[in-house]
């Protein structure tokens, strides 16, 4: 199950059957629990995903079998634009059979691992800009994460303290 630290909360995919249907959230700063509805066709069409925050939205992606015979496998991208605003989910589609995004530009680009093995860049549309084949399968391929460092302490409830007394 993978984790996104994001605006402050914890964030993780829900899974209901083969279908993902909510992204639970954990408000460390309040202790509360709610939860953000992916879109209902994300919910219909989606088996299992992954969590990103990509161009400072949250997002989730996954590989989808496309309907039409002999079109293979495609990758959605669902970008949140306005931070629990149902109404600001955006999709993209990436043609290609894997791709892991890890960067969405200020121009709409995204970027990331794919299939060959390397690293691709695509905009919006889902055209192919780049791909950098390099010698990356020469290495094992390593999941990466953007992070943003912070000073923030999780809320302590002294039990700890309590235990050493």
């Amino acid at each position: 199950m993978l984790m996104l630290f994001y605006n402050g909360a914890i964030h993780w995919l829900s899974h209901v059957g083969n279908a993902s249907g909510t992204i639970i959230v954990f408000d460390a700063s309040q202790r509360i629990f709610w939860e953000i509805p992916v879109p209902e066709e994300a919910a219909r069409k989606c088996n299992g995903g992954n969590l990103r925050e990509l161009g400072g939205c949250l997002a989730f992606y996954y590989e989808k079998d496309n309907a039409e015979p002999g079109t293979g496998t495609s990758v959605t991208i669902w970008v949140m634009r306005e931070y629990n605003v149902h109404s600001s989910w955006t999709s993209y589609e990436i043609p290609t059979g894997y791709f892991e995004p890890f960067w969405l530009s200020e121009n709409g680009d995204f970027i990331g691992f794919d299939n060959f093995p390397g690293m691709a860049t695509y905009n919006v549309n889902g055209e192919l800009l780049h791909r950098f084949d390099g010698s990356l399968h020469r290495y094992s391929y390593v999941p990466c994460a953007v992070y943003t460092e912070s000073l923030l302490s999780l809320p302590n409830d002294g039990s700890e303290e309590k235990q050493g007394s």
